[in-house]
């Protein structure tokens, strides 16, 4: 098999969709990667074909440990802009394991989090206050 063959072998253990029916434009968000998944597959990937993936930044190809969905930490640009996500194809794996390197010129950046994460996130941390000052309430009124 050549390389390529090999790529679409593992998107096919991983994804267990037939080789037609894998997405090769967008590996991760068109064949429903995302997450734990996704981060599980660029690992599988770079062992398989022993390629150095310490620049990849997930957070220009899919939503990471985020709720499905819902994209809580993007990169922006200097002028504060959201950058899309950038699809990676199959013949971008290709060229990674022919270098056996992730190569992607990456833009300049900074990333953020979205406000209603900055919401959710307070609301949690004030509920599990209130949850610990319940208990203590509970267990020190009983004196």
């Amino acid at each position: 098999m050549d390389l390529r063959a090999n790529i679409i072998e593992l998107l096919v253990l991983h994804t267990g969709k037939k080789p037609d029916r894998i997405n090769s434009a967008d590996i991760f968000r068109g064949n429903g990667y995302e997450g734990d998944d996704g981060d599980e597959l660029i690992v599988a990937f770079s062992e398989a074909f022993d390629v150095d993936i310490s620049t990849f930044n997930h957070v220009f190809h899919y939503i990471g440990d985020e709720p499905p969905g819902h994209r809580r930490v993007f990169p922006v640009d200097a002028e504060g802009k959201e950058i899309p996500f950038v699809p990676v194809s199959v013949d971008m794996l290709v060229h990674a394991a022919e270098q056996h390197k992730w190569h992607y010129p990456y833009p300049e950046h900074t990333i953020r989090i979205t406000l209603r994460s900055r919401i959710f996130q307070a609301g949690l941390i004030a509920l599990v206050s209130a949850g610990a000052i319940i208990l203590l309430l509970m267990k020190y009124s009983n004196l």
